[in-house]
C-alpha cells in the first residue's frame, strides 16, 4: 500500500512540474525579492500613467514591463484592447538639481495585435511560469534588466519578475522568456514604434529603468537652450509646490 501511495504523489509531482515544450517550471522558496520590486513599479506605474492592475475593473489584465516599453493587454467582458507605454526618465548631469521629469507615449493595439498576443502568452505557458525566485538556478544581480510581469484573472492577481534571462546558464524558463519576448516584440512592431519614439524624446539624456545611459548628439547652443529650459521646469514646479 506504501508503495502504492508514493508512485501516486511522485505521478503528481511530476505532473505539477509540467510546462510549455516539455519543460519543467521548478520551484524554490521565496527568497522576498518581489516585494522590492513590486513597491518599485507601483511607483513607476504612477509615473508612467499605467492603470493600476489590483483596482481595476476589468476581467482581464496582462501586462508585461520590458525595460523600455510596457505591453499590456486586457479583457472586459466582450470587449478586447490592449496598449503599448514608451517611457524615459531624464538624466541629469552631475551638479544640476534632479527634474524627476518622464516622457511618455502611448499607443493603442488594435484588436487583431491584441489576439496575436494572447496567443504568445498561451504558446508559452507565461502565465503558468512562476516568479523567478521560486525557479531553480535563477540568480540574480546588480546591473542588467528587470523584466515584471502583471497578470490578473479575475479576482486573482500575480506579480514576478525576472532579472536578465539573457545570462541564466541551465535554466530552462530563461530560454522560455526570452524567445516568449522576442516573439511579443515581432507581434507589436516593436523596432519600428521604438525608432519614432526616441526621434521624439525631448530630452539631451535619459534612462528608461536600466543601468544605461543614452544621449543624443546636440550642439553647444541646443545644450544650452535645454539647460534653461530645465531651470525654467525647477522654478514652476516649485511654485506649484509652494502654492499646494
Amino acid at each position: 500500500m506504501k508503495s502504492v501511495i508514493a508512485i501516486l504523489i511522485i505521478a503528481i509531482l511530476v505532473i505539477l512540474s509540467t510546462s510549455a515544450a516539455g519543460q519543467s517550471f521548478a520551484q524554490k522558496d521565496s527568497i522576498g525579492i518581489d516585494d522590492f520590486w513590486y513597491k518599485y513599479y507601483s511607483e513607476l506605474r504612477k509615473r508612467v500613467g499605467a492603470e493600476d492592475i489590483e483596482k481595476s475593473v476589468k476581467s482581464e489584465f496582462f501586462r508585461a514591463w520590458l525595460n523600455e516599453v510596457v505591453l499590456e493587454v486586457w479583457r472586459n467582458e466582450s470587449k478586447l484592447g490592449g496598449s503599448l507605454i514608451h517611457w524615459v526618465e531624464e538624466y541629469i548631469p552631475d551638479g544640476e538639481e534632479a527634474t524627476d521629469r518622464y516622457f511618455v507615449v502611448k499607443d493603442d493595439l488594435d484588436s487583431l495585435t491584441c489576439v496575436k498576443i494572447l496567443h504568445v502568452i498561451d504558446k508559452f505557458r507565461i502565465r503558468k511560469m512562476p516568479s523567478s525566485q521560486y525557479i531553480n538556478g535563477w540568480e540574480n544581480g546588480f546591473d542588467g534588466i528587470e523584466y515584471i510581469i502583471e497578470d490578473k484573472i479575475k479576482n486573482n492577481y500575480k506579480f514576478k519578475n525576472y532579472w536578465t534571462p539573457s545570462v541564466q546558464v541551465n535554466v530552462p524558463e530563461a530560454d522560455i522568456l526570452e524567445k516568449f519576448i522576442k516573439e511579443l516584440m515581432i507581434v507589436v512592431n516593436e523596432k519600428e514604434r521604438s525608432k519614432y519614439f526616441y526621434a521624439s524624446i525631448p530630452f539631451h539624456s535619459w534612462m528608461n529603468g536600466g543601468a544605461t545611459i543614452a544621449s543624443r548628439v546636440v550642439t553647444h547652443g541646443e545644450a544650452m537652450r535645454m539647460k534653461q529650459e530645465r531651470n525654467r521646469y525647477r522654478r514652476l514646479k516649485k511654485k506649484h509646490l509652494l502654492v499646494k
